[in-house]
């Protein structure tokens, strides 16, 4: 192929990769257009919408900037117990959290006073993996270990609620079904045959 050619054929695949992230982003504007924000039917406008967009969350909408969603990656979740001399921190690291296009929004509510969302999503499967780090204290006996983990859950159900607290977002996800599941985590007994009476 000679270089003008090339220029040419490069261009040409230059503009058709324009014009196609241009009309997903005229079709994501067209699916959300029909949400009118004082229509009682919004909320079931939305839901409907978010089911629609599901095949770009893998591949994102590079033209509205948005990042591809599945997987979902958090570089950190920390959680932190300690009630009766009994303790623990379990610090997830690099976690990625896939499913997310096959889930399907069951419901969608708005709450415009309290400036809050409440939405449902049901996911046939979900799959979660990363590094983690446990510290346990029970009972003055300390207990420390690290790993990869993975969890798979199947016929499972969540139910998201966000609120806005000034110009943060404060999340809460709540369980409402897991059907079944796996779970791995490695390093757990740390090469022990027994689990001990702390070992979780």
């Amino acid at each position: 192929m000679n270089s003008k050619l090339f220029q040419v054929t490069v261009l040409v695949l230059l503009a058709s990769q324009y014009a196609r992230t241009e009309n997903e982003a005229k079709a994501i504007e067209k699916i959300f257009s029909a949400c009118k924000k004082s229509s009682p039917e919004f909320d079931g406008c939305m839901k409907r919408a978010l089911n629609k967009i599901r095949p770009y969350f893998k591949s994102g909408i590079p033209e509205l900037g948005i990042p591809p969603f599945d997987p979902h990656f958090a570089a950190e979740v920390r959680q932190a117990r300690s009630m009766l001399g009994v303790g623990y921190q379990l610090t997830l690291r690099n976690v990625f959290e896939r499913g997310w296009t096959d889930s399907t929004v069951t419901k969608f509510k708005t709450d415009w006073q309290n400036e809050r969302i409440i939405y449902s999503q049901y996911f046939p499967e979900k799959w979660l993996e990363g590094e983690y780090e446990f510290k346990g204290d029970a009972l003055g006996l300390s207990d420390q270990r690290s790993g990869h983990w993975n969890l798979t859950l199947r016929d499972y159900s969540q139910t998201t609620r966000i609120k806005r607290r000034g110009a943060a977002l404060d999340v809460h996800v709540e369980i409402d079904r897991i059907g079944d599941m796996d779970i791995h985590v490695g390093n757990l007994l740390r090469g022990r045959s027994v689990l001990g009476e702390f070992a979780l």
